[in-house]
């Protein structure tokens, strides 16, 4: 398994050398568990909309300015997903109304069709490596 995302050892520093190495799209390499611990489909998507990323592109293409984006965009997202209680189907316990509550609180994911919430076109399901993929294509470069 690769870090965890939200320890204190997962650093910019080290999250730039790694991402730099890899010439897979965006999606792929986040939902890699090898590269980082507990990123999935939804994550990988909402990750790179808020760091404004397609998630096409490739990590060793990106500036400098994008890696470090992506890397705040993860613990930005993986800390919200946290707040809303996460992306799990089942409740924990009978009267459990946080857990799962992200799905309803997603940027893109699932939100084909639907406008953007930073600039209003409509948001693009697509397919990337066999996986179901959300983006906004007028802000996310």
């Amino acid at each position: 398994m690769g870090p965890e995302p939200l320890s204190p050892d997962f650093t910019l520093e080290a999250f730039d050398q790694s991402i730099q190495k890899k010439r897979g799209a965006l999606k792929t390499t986040l939902v890699n568990q090898n590269f980082i611990a507990g990123i999935g489909n939804l994550y990988s998507d909402e990750i790179c909309f808020e760091a404004k990323l397609l998630p096409s592109r490739k990590g060793n293409e990106l500036s400098v300015q994008e890696r470090s984006a992506l890397f705040h965009a993860i613990q930005t997202i993986l800390n919200r997903g946290l707040s809303y209680g996460g992306y799990i189907d089942m409740p924990v316990f009978k009267t459990d109304n946080l857990t799962g509550s992200y799905d309803h609180h997603c940027y893109v994911y699932n939100r084909e069709g639907e406008p953007c919430p930073r600039c209003q076109s409509s948001i693009i399901r697509d397919e990337l490596s066999s996986r179901k993929t959300f983006y906004c294509v007028q802000c996310q470069k």
